[in-house]
């Protein structure tokens, strides 16, 4: 669709108690809806985010509990940094860029037991123990 970083901003500020939303394969790039501090599930499979969004969101969304982010720009350090600033999240859907490995190592100590890290496939890859997603979308 036609939806940009700016019609993301525009929902985002007209709806502070947002918990859910997908901007799957829209326009949207690293500004989108970062300033929802009540967002627990976004979908971000297909846009341009990169590195940058995903530090963004994990700057402004400390309560996501799951995030989409397959076919996307982010690699490792975006994923980490949503790993690491977001307690509740327990389901990272990340992009081709993000080294499953790397991620699990970050994890090493059992600091995130509850958060599962899935394949594009959808094949759970981390050590969580939460359920998997019937279906990814």
């Amino acid at each position: 669709t036609q939806v940009t970083d700016v019609g993301a901003q525009a929902l985002a500020g007209a709806c502070p108690n947002l918990t859910w939303i997908s901007f799957s394969s829209t326009q949207v790039a690293d500004v989108g809806a970062a300033a929802c501090p009540n967002l627990t599930t976004i979908h971000l499979d297909n846009t341009q985010v990169t590195d940058v969004g995903a530090q963004a969101l994990a700057a402004g969304c400390p309560n996501l509990t799951s995030i989409g982010l397959s076919n996307t720009q982010v690699t490792d350090v975006g994923a980490q940094a949503l790993a690491g600033a977001c307690p509740n999240l327990t389901e990272i859907w990340p992009s081709q860029h993000a080294s499953h490995r790397r991620l699990d190592a970050a994890d090493e100590g059992g600091a995130r037991p509850d958060l599962d890290i899935y394949s594009v496939s959808g094949e759970e890859q981390g050590d969580g123990e939460g359920g998997m997603a019937a279906e990814h979308q």
